[in-house]
């Protein structure tokens, strides 16, 4: 009797799974091919969505910075064009004692005032005139005798005629790191008869970029022209440059001659994802960093889940396809 009843579904579970082996083949393929394009869209919009995640926290960065920095720009170039500062420029000659020049008392006042606008960020405003060879700043102190104003960093900006920022370093007094926004003095001849500048310290900008967080592990770097690290969540990275840390070469190029990317690069051989960003016409540098994994860490996820959804739905279509497969060889069997 078991073996009639074997012998007789026999036929029947032959038949079910060539129709399972037949139909699930093509089923199986085609949905293969749906979870590979669905794969590739959101992977798309995922890996995009980080990219431009990136991109905009490195430009929301840079524009802050430059408004930060061009407004000292701009009020270097009106202390600048200051005609009292010019007036003394023009009578103090080598050897002239600048503090007793004629409306010094005004000059000195003003740089005063313009300094006590914001206490928070300007250290000092001064003036430094070419033929005495001499600097007086607004907190009172002047250049003594063999002071030579053309060893200056921002002494450029008489050469080239054009206001500066320099780079960055720690002043003496404070231990804060500053940097000077300088413009040149001319007289109404057009000749440079000296320069006027604001010592700016960089604490607040600092804060600010150490309030940039992106992700659970990115982080902004603010570095110079020449790629001097201004901030940098590890504290001894501040004021190095990036030439002297492990950093993959594309990035050290970028940053070095100011081209604004979207990379992949490595920091000790781990390697990370961010972009690199101008802020404006200052000359510094916007880096924002991802570390790999969570910039793919999404898209993993996504790949994992749709592994899963894709075997449990082939499972599901197999078991599908051979019952119903089972059903419609029974009446097949009976009219044999």
């Amino acid at each position: 009797m078991i073996q009639q009843k074997n012998e007789a579904t026999a036929p029947k579970k032959r038949i079910a799974d060539e129709i399972l082996k037949q139909i699930g083949k093509s089923v199986i393929i085609v949905f293969v091919v749906v979870a590979i394009v669905a794969l590739c869209m959101v992977g798309w919009l995922v890996i995009t969505s980080k990219q431009t995640e990136l991109t905009l926290q490195s430009e929301s960065a840079a524009n802050q910075l430059t408004g930060f920095l061009e407004g000292y720009i701009s009020e270097v170039e009106d202390i600048s064009v200051n005609p009292e500062i010019i007036h003394v420029m023009t009578e103090t000659k080598a050897g002239d004692d600048i503090l007793k020049a004629e409306k010094m008392d005004t000059v000195r006042e003003n740089l005063i005032s313009i300094a006590n606008t914001d206490t928070e960020n300007v250290l000092s405003v001064w003036i430094a005139d070419i033929d005495a060879s001499v600097l007086t700043q607004s907190d009172g102190f002047t250049s003594g005798e063999g002071w030579d104003i053309t060893t200056r960093e921002w002494y450029k900006c008489v050469e080239t005629r054009e206001t500066l920022l320099t780079e960055p370093y720690i002043d003496s007094s404070t231990g804060k790191m500053i940097l000077s926004a300088v413009s040149p003095v001319s007289d109404a001849s057009g000749t440079i008869i000296g320069a006027a500048g604001i010592d700016i310290s960089l604490e607040h900008m600092t804060d600010v970029m150490s309030q940039y967080k992106i992700g659970k592990g990115g982080y902004i770097l603010l570095l110079s022209g020449s790629g001097t690290f201004l901030y940098h969540p590890q504290n001894d990275i501040i004021q190095k440059n990036i030439a002297d840390i492990n950093v993959s070469k594309n990035v050290r190029d970028a940053v070095l001659s100011g081209e604004e990317a979207f990379l992949r690069y490595t920091v000790n051989g781990t390697p990370k994802y961010g972009a690199v960003k101008t802020a404006g016409t200052t000359g510094y540098i916007i880096l924002s960093n991802m570390p790999l994994l969570e910039y793919y860490s999404l898209l993993i996820g996504m790949i994992i889940a749709l592994v899963f959804i894709f075997i449990a739905g082939a499972l599901l279509i197999a078991f599908s396809i051979k019952s119903s497969a089972k059903n419609l060889t029974k009446p097949i069997l009976e009219l044999n």
